[in-house]
């Protein structure tokens, strides 16, 4: 499963990489999709004491927020 993803991903980071001239923004594009990984296993039913209950759209709502406010 890993090298299908990875071989799906590898022509997207070529292009950015090729388009922006530099290894920054896939490296930026590389880190960000390994910080957002962890969402899926969040959101799983009862993956996190986090998101499980009534403060379950408060919480993502913040993370959503954090995640949008981060300048690069």
């Amino acid at each position: 499963m890993m090298v299908v993803f990875c071989l799906l991903l590898a022509p997207i980071f070529s292009y950015v990489r090729l388009k922006a001239k530099s290894v920054i923004a896939a490296a930026i594009i590389h880190g960000s999709l390994n910080a957002t990984s962890g969402i899926a296993i969040m959101v799983i039913k009862e993956g996190n004491d986090l998101l499980v209950g009534k403060l379950k759209v408060y919480y993502m709502k913040r993370l959503i927020y954090f995640c949008l406010s981060v300048e690069v």
